[in-house]
């Protein structure tokens, strides 16, 4: 199983925390503007942001995640 507080520790020092953080922003404000597709879209961009570095660590770093 992925853990996502894995990825942010392996990641901490790179640009994918600023990433994270703006879209946690934007996601925030589409929401608060009552923007569901803008909403909707940001969150698909954030989760497959986190499914590609998902895919880099792993290779990058196996013996840190069990099958």
């Amino acid at each position: 199983m992925f853990h996502f507080d894995r990825l942010r520790a392996l990641s901490f020092k790179s640009d994918y925390e600023n990433y994270t953080v703006r879209d946690h922003e934007d996601i925030f404000y589409a929401i608060t503007r009552h923007d569901s597709e803008m909403a909707q879209m940001l969150m698909s961009r954030h989760l497959n942001r986190h499914r590609l570095k998902k895919s880099e660590l792993l290779e990058r770093y196996p013996e840190y995640f069990v099958a």
